[in-house]
């Protein structure tokens, strides 16, 4: 190779690496470019990112905020709204709508905690019928006082005893329930019971706490108002006790009238529809004697009805002096299947033996209250002393209006009334019917049995006579009287001649068919009966007397043991 070659080959050589150099160089140079514009790129999206970050943060923080404060301010609103009402009731009813606005989609109660036994105070969207069967279970209760909300879901709620206990229409208005510990310091006061909770945006776990925080703030309120309508209470008992002492320390009528106003006050008192009391029988085989019947006014029908279900409850027994309160299903065990709702047996004692029971009785089938009960309680204790004064002046006055033999209404009583049945009849231009009633041929049973015997007849006379009148509708108002003798009375207002004619013979044919033991002997008596009716045959007393004691002696001469009027032989009517 030439020098020159050579040379030329190393200029080439030369001008290829200096270029060459340059563009390493440069490629180095964007490397590096590129790399730092990464790492300040990636730097600013993870500042950004941040940014968003914490922007997002302090967005959901917000919302919580303002979460919190709406929560706050539906805590407050409902609050405030439950103090503003001066009447609890309707406090808590305000309250039971937040959580269930809608009876029918839903159901809600305020269940209060008496002595460890539990009873709905306040209800929303709960029949009758299931707050009768309530029930919680004690380890429910366990559970619920420990933990502070529960929450009845699933199997858990199928299986409840709160549950099982609900009618089928108010099951199927519910999927869950959850209940709420009301308590303060002084202990538990019961719980809230509700289908729903609110505000239906919030999650379930703000929801618990959001009830939980409002019991706990109504408690106190309920305690404090309980506090005050016990005073208040506590105030009315007193004052109604002076009333009713007030009857029996100024009345100056016969005891029993007053015993009868002291129970027509007790029974508004109380809120109650009738009061009746009731003697205990000298005898284990007797039956207690109704001495008051008061309260609401009925219509006849009605009124014998209501009494005869009183009769029935009198006899009911009263265990070891406490008060017996029958609801529906025992009022129907025992035969009261009408009228009656609920009805409250107390009894009367006097030096702890039981003289007396008061019965109080109401349509409508609610059990008396705490109040009511220390009130009736009183109300009875209060009365035995007064019913012995009662009894025994009822005891002075019976005797000086009946007749000491038969019991019957005496000779006097009979003339008293029928002087004013006459007049009343005559006044309301109805009829009213007398039957004069006379033994045949008592004169040989005192001849031939003594008179022993003929006293004994006579009883027995009187026996099947009062309880032959007994049998009518009307017999509330009769009057059976022993007129003289052997010869009796007796007074049928607003009965017609055809009527008085039935009893007359219904009568007779008891007395035929009654023989009198005495002794060994069988007596065996017939009667004779005579019959009058107002105005048809008398428009007085003298001229009724006259026109019956007629009938009665066309009855013996027509061979005895018949029934007939003025002129008309009634046998076999």
């Amino acid at each position: 190779m030439s020098w020159l070659s050579f040379e030329s080959f190393t200029d080439s050589f030369a001008e290829t690496a200096v270029s060459g150099g340059y563009v390493v160089a440069m490629a180095a140079v964007c490397l590096l470019q590129y790399v730092v514009c990464f790492i300040r790129v990636t730097r600013i999206r993870n500042e950004r990112d941040q940014i968003r970050d914490q922007m997002q943060q302090v967005e959901c923080e917000l919302n919580h905020v303002r979460n919190d404060q709406a929560i706050v301010m539906v805590e407050n609103e409902v609050l405030r709204d439950f103090a503003a009402e001066s009447d609890l009731t309707l406090a808590m009813d305000d309250l039971l709508k937040k959580f269930v606005p809608c009876s029918t989609r839903g159901l809600c109660a305020i269940v209060s905690n008496q002595d460890g036994r539990y009873s709905f105070r306040q209800v929303r969207g709960i029949s009758v019928r299931s707050q009768r069967q309530f029930e919680l279970d004690d380890e429910i209760a366990a559970r619920l006082f420990r933990s502070k909300t529960l929450s009845l879901t699933g199997r858990q709620f199928l299986q409840s005893s709160v549950v099982e206990n609900l009618t089928p229409d108010d099951r199927e208005k519910i999927q869950q329930l959850y209940l709420i510990a009301i308590e303060d310091a002084s202990g538990p006061l019961g719980f809230l019971l509700t289908s729903s909770l609110f505000p239906a945006s919030i999650p379930l776990a703000q929801q618990l706490d959001l009830a939980l925080r409002l019991m706990d703030n109504v408690a106190f309120q309920i305690r404090q108002r309980e506090r005050l309508e016990q005073n208040q209470n506590q105030l009315r008992y007193t004052t109604e006790m002076l009333r009713l002492r007030s009857v029996v320390d100024q009345y100056e009528g016969p005891p029993i009238r007053m015993i009868d106003e002291f129970l027509t006050q007790l029974v508004e008192m109380i809120d109650a529809d009738r009061a009746a009391l009731y003697l205990q029988p000298n005898s284990t085989t007797g039956s207690p004697c109704g001495i008051v019947h008061c309260g609401r006014e009925l219509q006849n029908g009605l009124l014998q009805r209501w009494t005869s279900h009183e009769r029935t409850l009198s006899e009911y027994p009263i265990l070891d002096g406490e008060h017996a309160s029958l609801g529906l299903q025992e009022l129907k065990r025992i035969g009261v299947d009408t009228l009656i709702g609920h009805a409250l047996l107390t009894p009367v004692l006097n030096e702890d033996k039981q003289i007396g029971t008061l019965c109080l009785t109401k349509a409508k089938p609610e059990s008396f209250d705490k109040n009511q009960l220390e009130l009736i309680q009183w109300a009875a204790q209060y009365l035995a002393t007064t019913m012995v004064r009662a009894i025994s002046f009822a005891a002075v006055e019976r005797r000086a209006r009946e007749d000491g033999l038969t019991s019957l209404a005496n000779r006097r009583t009979f003339d008293e009334s029928m002087s004013k049945l006459v007049q009343s009849t005559l006044n309301s231009r109805s009829t009213m019917s007398l039957l004069l009633l006379d033994l045949d041929r008592f004169k040989s049973v005192n001849d031939t049995y003594g008179h022993q015997a003929g006293d004994e007849v006579l009883r027995m006379f009187a026996g099947v006579l009062r309880h032959e009148v007994d049998q009518i509708r009307e017999s509330d108002r009769a009057i059976v009287a022993r007129y003289g003798g052997e010869e009796m009375a007796v007074l049928l207002p607003d009965v017609s001649l055809r009527g008085a004619g039935r009893v007359a013979e219904s009568v007779r044919q008891a007395v035929e068919a009654t023989p009198i033991r005495c002794g060994q002997e069988s007596i065996s008596v017939t009667v004779s009966i005579g019959l009058a009716v107002c105005p048809v045959h008398g428009q007085t007393v003298e001229e009724l007397i006259a026109a019956a004691d007629a009938a009665l002696y066309q009855a013996k001469e027509s061979g005895r043991n018949r029934v007939c009027s003025v002129d008309t032989s009634m046998a076999g009517v």
